[in-house]
């Protein structure tokens, strides 16, 4: 089924469609929970299971996201217009936030069902074609598991790598319902109350942990650090480039991302070579990473002797100040000294902190170098 998949959406050829592929294996998905949501809700309430009925809601909910998340997708792909000249991608954080909250309502309510039957010690009747249907079902998310891992991972795609691990979840859940079916068919013991609290826990902790990741994408993510890595040394291999820094990642979708960039340059260079050059990269590596990049052109290597005294200057005041790290893209004129102050996001974590190293990073400055106003930026290096 894998190379079905990746075959009708071009795969590793020059017409390959990671949208298309990421469609039909949802798709998949969406038909093989479709059958096992009915199977265990009708189980479910003809057995008068509350476990297998939690289980089988749980597989609507995936319906519902796989849908969802399709409809996100292709509405995420409308261009920018007047009101949005960011385009539409978010759509996908605000469809996944409102599936959340109704799987965290229904994990919620299926905790208080499953207290209420262990409370009252309700007996359950258990056919052998339920047995079967629910072990079948386990195979089947053994299956979608290994299904969405493996063409996530060849078209690089976290919604569907993120599905698999989902689907194994589901593994879990529905074994928990396994084991209530062994212990009332062959041993008589009954706990649905206690695998309905298992599987409703899991479903809210599941809906709990998607809902703060989806907050994160919305709030805005912390930059991987590997496609930081990554688009520094692009950046970095080019002609001229002296080095590159202070990579701010903004994200308006999954497949929509912005990236800033202060790119170092020789000071002698003229404005114009000096534009061609961030306009070859800003094209070229935007393309290769599907970014869309701005870079802010940084003189480097300022040999006045007012600026090799404020570089030793501002060196001495980083050795004192902690959480003071670097500095760049100083400026000096006759009035005022600006620079932008590298510090240690992980000394620094509130407006507080920030306020206060501000302040003492100013009065070393004045210390050092009296006689001018100081301008200075603050900028976080985790």
């Amino acid at each position: 089924m894998e190379n079905f998949i990746l075959k009708l959406g071009g795969y590793n050829t020059e017409h390959e469609n990671r949208e298309r592929i990421s469609t039909y294996a949802s798709m998949v998905g969406v038909i093989s929970n479709i059958i096992l949501s009915v199977v265990k809700i009708i189980i479910g309430i003809v057995s008068g299971s509350v476990s297998v009925l939690a289980d089988g809601v749980n597989n609507v909910f995936d319906v519902m996201s796989a849908v969802v998340t399709i409809i996100g997708v292709k509405l995420s792909k409308r261009p920018p217009d007047k009101e949005h000249p960011y385009g539409h991608g978010r759509i996908e954080y605000l469809a996944a936030m409102i599936i959340c909250i109704f799987v965290f309502a229904v994990g919620v309510q299926f905790l208080f069902a499953s207290f209420k039957r262990l409370k009252n010690d309700t007996i359950d009747s258990y056919s052998n074609l339920a047995f079967v249907l629910i072990l079948v079902s386990i195979a089947v998310k053994v299956y979608l598991y290994n299904f969405y891992r493996t063409i996530g991972h060849k078209i690089n795609s976290t919604p569907l790598l993120a599905t698999g691990t989902d689907a194994l979840g589901d593994v879990l859940v529905t074994s928990v319902v396994m084991v209530n079916i062994i212990s009332n068919k062959f041993f008589g013991f009954h706990v649905d109350g206690i695998a309905g609290i298992i599987v409703s826990i899991f479903i809210i902790y599941s809906a709990f942990s998607l809902i703060k990741e989806t907050i994160t994408d919305i709030i805005g993510a912390r930059p991987d650090e590997d496609m930081i890595k990554e688009l520094k040394k692009k950046i970095n291999s080019y002609d001229h480039v002296v080095d590159s820094h202070d990579y701010r990642i903004v994200s308006f979708g999954p497949e929509d991302k912005f990236a800033i960039v202060d790119v170092e340059l020789p000071h002698h260079m003229d404005i114009y070579t000096a534009h061609s050059i961030v306009s070859e990269i800003e094209r070229e590596v935007g393309d290769e990473m599907n970014l869309r990049l701005i870079i802010h052109i940084e003189p480097q290597g300022m040999t006045s002797e007012k600026y090799v005294r404020a570089n030793k200057k501002i060196m001495d005041v980083i050795g004192r100040v902690d959480g003071f790290l670097d500095y760049h893209d100083l400026i000096i004129t006759s009035e005022t000294i600006s620079f932008d102050a590298v510090i240690d996001g992980n000394v620094v974590k509130t407006s507080k902190d920030r306020s206060k190293i501000l302040d003492r990073i100013t009065y070393e400055m004045n210390q050092v170098i009296p006689g001018y106003k100081f301008l200075i930026r603050l900028g976080e290096r985790f």
